[in-house]
């Protein structure tokens, strides 16, 4: 991986569920295979951190940051939180998964309303919602109820969906309250706001 990705340069690696690879070693004890994927994994990246020029970035995605080894996150300089998204970015998440169907003028004015009632819902969520609220549509369709020829997802459709898709999580959460304790230990924390400055988003 690392060679193809020195040949393909400038590229990135980039590992979802990071965790799941390179926990600490000290829980992986006694798995020797483990281990040494573990051991060659870090060779190789630091491999790149003494080329600067080599033109690959090691990025990795994960919920449990405080289970990783304590020298993979020196190797990790930059740990952003992406947290669950307020009710603007809920609003902007709506608007594009529904873009592509035909929806009632009133749920289209509704959005914002609504966007602002499901706090805690993720992107996951929230698609989970828009496709539930398109499949009540087609039912109705396929029913025929009301004379409609055409699949419109209205504002009933969409209240329904909210109602039988809850947000998977809470602020209560353990899990949660744990990832947020550790960013504010080691991440760089929305609201200092320098590290999206430094990425050019803000």
């Amino acid at each position: 991986m690392f060679n193809l990705a020195r040949k393909l340069s400038p590229s990135i690696i980039f590992i979802d569920e990071i965790d799941a690879l390179l926990e600490r070693r000290s829980s992986i004890s006694g798995r020797s295979s483990r281990l040494e994927i573990v051991n060659e994994f870090m060779s190789q990246w630091d491999g790149l951190a003494s080329n600067l020029n080599s033109g690959v970035v090691v990025m990795g995605a994960t919920n449990r940051p405080f289970v990783l080894d304590d020298a993979v996150l020196r190797r990790l300089p930059r740990r952003l939180l992406i947290d669950l998204p307020d009710a603007k970015n809920r609003l902007n998440i709506l608007v594009n998964l529904l873009k592509e169907n035909l929806c009632e003028g009133e749920l289209i004015r509704s959005l914002p309303e609504m966007a602002e009632k499901m706090n805690n819902y993720s992107g996951s969520d929230l698609k989970n919602v828009a496709i539930t609220a398109a499949l009540k549509s087609a039912m109705r369709l396929a029913s025929k109820i009301g004379g409609e020829n055409q699949m419109i997802i209205s504002k009933s459709d969409f209240e329904e969906a909210m109602r039988e898709v809850p947000a998977s999580l809470s602020d209560q959460m353990d899990s949660l309250i744990e990832l947020r304790k550790w960013n504010q230990i080691y991440g760089e924390t929305k609201s200092e706001g320098h590290a999206l400055r430094k990425f050019g988003f803000a």
